[in-house]
C-alpha cells in the first residue's frame, strides 16, 4: 500500500495547535535547560521530538471509546473480524 500524504484538513482539530505549543515548550526547555533534552537536538530533531510528543499527548487524552473510534477510522475496520470484542465498549 503506497503512503499517501495527509491533508491538513483530515487532521483531528487542536492537534496543529498542541504540536505548536510543544514545539515551543521544547525549544524553551533546550535554551534553559538543555541537560534535560535528549536525542537529536538540531532544529529538525526538536521539531520532531514536538510533533511526537503533541501526538502522544493527544491520543492519551482520548476516552476508551474514542480511540476506538480513531482506530476504527484509521484501519476501515479492517482488523475487526480478526480481533473479537474490540469495538465492544
Amino acid at each position: 500500500m503506497a503512503h499517501r500524504p495527509v491533508r491538513r484538513a483530515a487532521r483531528p482539530r487542536g492537534l496543529l495547535e498542541w504540536v505548536e505549543e510543544s514545539t515551543e515548550q521544547l525549544f524553551r526547555l533546550q535554551s534553559e535547560r538543555p541537560e534535560l533534552v535528549h536525542g537529536d537536538i538540531s532544529e529538525a530533531g526538536l521539531v520532531r521530538q514536538g510533533r511526537a510528543r503533541a501526538i502522544l499527548d493527544f491520543v492519551s487524552s482520548f476516552t476508551d471509546q474514542q480511540a476506538v473510534s480513531s482506530f476504527a477510522a484509521m484501519t476501515r475496520g479492517a482488523l475487526a473480524p480478526d480481533v473479537p470484542g474490540v469495538f465492544d465498549l
